[in-house]
């Protein structure tokens, strides 16, 4: 997705600002601001404008990608071109269509536009040269040749040949990666103070010093050499640096540097105030609610914090009621769901008695809170239990001690690595129904887990349904990052939930509210609309059609092994479209039109994920694959 900031264009053609943006590594804010070790740095966030900025993903791959096109991509590991490029564009494309000169600068790369893609010659790290994985920078000459060695950073700057905007990766000792706070401290030093003494340095220059991600915890410092200190901007994340950066130079923002959620660092680039955001490319056909309403849930276990979490955004909490506090976060801006612990998943039995539960409704309207939801046990269905009948039961008991109550359960149906079901066995057996699919385990999020959830919650015809957020820590689950948390927030919206719950606050004793960079996301997906986004104002141009696919497959089951062919039709976007499909079975493909053979018995979800040249994403869809053992016939006598 481009868009367009408006009234920024008229900069591109007077004379474009001198920035120069130097991306180290792996180093949280609070390792940075106040370490000893790192004099010349504090220094410069004593006397200059800085913001804490949170990083995109891990490993480091991933934040070069996006800082530099405004999307992660495929949220790769740190592999080398060699196994992967991407279309473009990305900000030095902009930069080069709007006739505004650049270069990057890097250490230990042996000679310019080196495509030979390798972790070396010294210190150098492919992964830390986000241009070599462009094909609109490998394939053009004259722009791949702007990535240069580090040394000639020295002779432009002598011969007062230096462009505009510049970029500089140290090597793995200098960006602190494999180096010391100090050596990284020294070298930022050096090239401050190289810059600053050269003609391309004016009051108006700026010098970017940011790190890639963080190591304790997902916040990272971004000085900005030259703005005045205590300028107030939104560091937010990654994407809006190069949003502020997209501004600065008067192109169009690209991918998630577009979105409203990701900070802006303009002020301290041009002293300016951010501009409007432009309107959305893609109208909503109906006014839809603001980003206040409907549930935004709270999973809480002794912690009573609920000045916190109200603060966090969240308007309700597990438990409540006159059983649990109730009334201390009616206090807060919070309402209580009532715990009922009413079924056993591992027995398949009903626990309490319909009359036991019509109780525990009874005291709460008799204490004056008529119209709560009540959580009737958990995940009914993990072990196999036919538990829709029960909850049938369960709820007409509900409703016969208040008609306003709501019943509400999590169904893990869903949850990664859970055998695939026909239908939604639970469905219709409580007033809501809520979907658990933690997709953060040990290796990258698998957000496909999702995107086949929501198919098949549509395919149910389910109406009445909220989503679950993982951001907690317990084996296999690991925590997710901040970028994570929005990533599955951004893969649940708009697709017809009535409401959300984060789990959780404090499972196991862990604290989320300990987690710096995982709370702001919280604050950020609580500000954020779920279901819709508000109506925008009338678009000035055309805007491009909805990126979308359909998908489908030769044979959907049969005999192992199985070979099946895959076929896509992406349309909406703009062209050339990039391919990732996952078979669900280990398996992936990146053509658009793949073909793959299954060789164990089981029930598989093949999805897809396209996306166009502008870093749109297309609409996942999710195909099952059933594969079968062979028999073979009895042999008789001879």
């Amino acid at each position: 997705m481009l868009v367009v900031p408006f009234g920024y264009f008229a900069t591109a053609a007077t004379a474009p600002p001198h920035v120069l943006i130097v991306l180290m590594e792996n180093t949280s804010y609070e390792q940075i601001v106040g370490n000893s070790q790192m004099p010349f740095v504090n220094a410069q966030v004593a006397t200059n404008g800085s913001v804490s900025t949170t990083d995109l993903s891990h490993p480091s791959l991933p934040n070069y990608l996006g800082l530099v096109s405004g999307s992660i991509q495929n949220n790769p590991a740190d592999t080398t071109p060699q196994d992967g490029t991407y279309p473009g564009p990305q900000f030095t494309d902009e930069l080069a269509n709007a006739g505004i000169g650049w270069k990057a600068y890097m250490q230990d790369m042996p000679v310019a536009c080196d495509l030979t893609d390798q972790f070396g010659p010294g210190s150098y790290d492919v992964n830390h040269n986000p241009f070599m994985y462009f094909n609109t920078v490998r394939t053009n000459s004259s722009q791949c040749n702007r990535v240069v060695p580090y040394p000639q950073l020295t002779t432009d700057l002598n011969a007062g040949t230096a462009p505009p905007f510049l970029w500089v990766s140290p090597n793995l000792t200098n960006d602190m990666h494999d180096g010391t706070a100090a050596q990284g401290d020294a070298f930022l030093q050096g090239l401050v103070t190289q810059v600053r003494a050269s003609s391309w340095w004016t009051s108006d220059s700026r010098i970017i010093i940011t790190w890639d991600e963080g190591a304790t915890t997902e916040q990272v410092l971004t000085l900005v050499i030259g703005s005045t200190h205590g300028t107030a901007a939104t560091g937010g994340n990654e994407y809006g640096t190069l949003r502020g950066l997209e501004e600065a130079y008067g192109v169009g923002l690209l991918g998630h540097s577009g979105d409203a959620n990701v900070g802006d660092i303009l002020p301290l680039l041009t002293a300016a105030a951010p501009p409007p955001l432009s309107p959305s490319p893609i109208p909503s056909p109906s006014p839809s609610p603001g980003p206040s309403s409907g549930t935004r849930g709270i999973f809480r276990f002794t912690s009573t914090d609920f000045a916190a979490m109200h603060t966090a955004g969240f308007n309700a909490a597990t438990d409540g009621g006159a059983q649990d506090n109730g009334a201390a976060e009616a206090a807060n801006g919070i309402t209580g769901m009532v715990w009922v612990d009413a079924y056993d998943n591992t027995t398949c039995a009903q626990t309490l008695t319909n009359t036991q539960i019509a109780a525990m409704v009874q005291a709460n309207v008799s204490a004056g809170h008529q119209g709560l939801r009540y959580e009737i046990g958990d995940e009914p269905t993990a072990n196999g239990c036919n538990a829709a009948p029960v909850y049938t039961s369960i709820t007409q008991a509900v409703h016969g001690a208040d008609p306003t109550a709501k019943t509400w359960v999590i169904s893990d149906q869903f949850q990664v690595g859970n055998p695939v079901q026909p239908g939604v066995p639970m469905k219709g057996s409580v007033d809501i129904l809520a979907f658990d699919v933690y997709p953060c385990e040990s290796g990258p999020c698998d957000y496909s887990a999702i995107d086949s959830a929501v198919q098949q919650i549509h395919a149910a015809n389910i109406t009445t349904w909220e989503f679950v957020i993982q951001d907690f820590s317990s084996p296999p689950w690991r925590w997710p990052t901040p970028a994570e948390i929005q990533a599955q927030f951004d893969h649940w919206k708009n697709q017809g939930a009535i409401g959300y719950w984060v789990f959780a606050w404090d499972y196991l004793g862990a604290q989320v509210i300990q987690q710096l960079g995982n709370i702001t996301a919280l604050q950020s997906i609580n500000s954020q609309a779920f279901n819709g986004s508000p109506s925008p104002s009338p678009s000035p141009s055309p805007s491009p059609s909805l990126l979308s696919v359909s998908v489908s497959d030769s044979v959907s089951s049969g005999n192992a092994p199985l070979a099946v062919s895959f076929t896509s039709t992406p349309s909406g976007g703009l062209a050339p479209y990039s391919y990732m499909w996952t078979f669900g079975d280990g398996a992936s493909a990146t053509s658009q039109n793949p073909n793959h053979t299954y060789t164990v018995a089981g029930t598989y979800s093949a999805n897809l994920r396209v996306t166009d040249a502008h870093g749109a994403t297309a609409i996942r869809s999710s195909l099952i694959v059933t594969v079968q053992v062979r028999l073979h016939p009895r042999r008789g006598p001879h």
